[in-house]
């Protein structure tokens, strides 16, 4: 599959010029994805990122939201596990931070090949396209370090690609897809709640028939659910209260900034 081949040839790319590790957000990530393979809970006893901020059950918890963390969780168990069976392994300055980061802006370009196929691009073009974004843009430049803003991106590239599927070929599966992927940018970055009118007005441009709509609404509504409950629940556990957002606690200037 060319789809395939994009996406192997952006990996190659980034990984070369991968940094082998991740001082910033992907470091805290990966900290605190570990903490959670080993103690069985998001916070932790101590503060193990500077990043972090008290929690109400005396725990610490990342200011950020989840998202990063829960999606290091496979790439800290596989360093964990190489650390049992070989213990000087553990001291390499987490190198699967710095692969994770690779890996999630090559699968941004392959979603957004893949976006550009299903909205009728010729091959050659998105493959064009699909360049300039790999190696032209700041795309390149998040590659490096495991940010969270590179996350919501591949979220939302590949919810738009399920979104356009659904719409040439109307079925509940694409439906289902691209919700759990904008559910998936939303534990990322709460901001990403703006990805959700879109959802709604696909809704009603795909589904002309008021019974199809409901069915429709419905389903996003149960995949949304796991999503907002574990938000609603981590907010609370931070800071006292489910509709605090990350960007709400005092890490981020008591509440006034805006950017995080």
């Amino acid at each position: 599959q060319v789809s395939g081949l994009v996406f192997l040839a952006a990996l190659i790319f980034y990984v070369l010029w991968m940094r082998g590790f991740d001082p910033g957000e992907g470091m805290g990530a990966y900290l605190i994805a570990r903490n959670w393979i080993q103690s069985g809970t998001l916070g932790s006893l101590t503060k193990i990122w500077h990043w972090q901020t008290l929690g109400i059950d005396g725990l610490y918890y990342d200011a950020h939201d989840s998202g990063s963390s829960i999606a290091m969780l496979p790439f800290a168990y596989l360093q964990a596990t190489l650390a049992l069976a070989l213990p000087k392994f553990e001291g390499l300055n987490y190198p699967f931070a710095g692969l994770w980061a690779s890996l999630v802006a090559a699968g941004t370009i392959w979603g957004e090949y893949s976006l550009l196929r299903a909205l009728g691009i010729a091959r050659a073009r998105a493959m064009g396209v699909s360049a300039a974004l790999c190696c032209g843009t700041q795309l390149w430049t998040y590659s490096r370090d495991t940010n969270d803003v590179l996350l919501v991106a591949f979220w939302y590239v590949w919810a738009a690609y399920h979104v356009v599927r659904n719409h040439s070929r109307p079925n509940f599966k694409s439906l289902a897809a691209a919700t759990a992927c904008l559910g998936g940018a939303i534990l990322t970055r709460t901001p990403a709640v703006i990805g959700l009118p879109v959802l709604g007005f696909s809704i009603l441009a795909i589904y002309p028939k008021a019974r199809e709509r409901l069915r429709a609404l419905a389903l996003v509504t149960i995949v949304l659910l796991p999503f907002a409950l574990w938000q609603l629940r981590f907010n609370y556990l931070r800071g006292g209260n489910p509709l605090l957002p990350a960007i709400a606690t005092a890490k981020y200037n008591g509440g006034l900034a805006f950017e995080y």
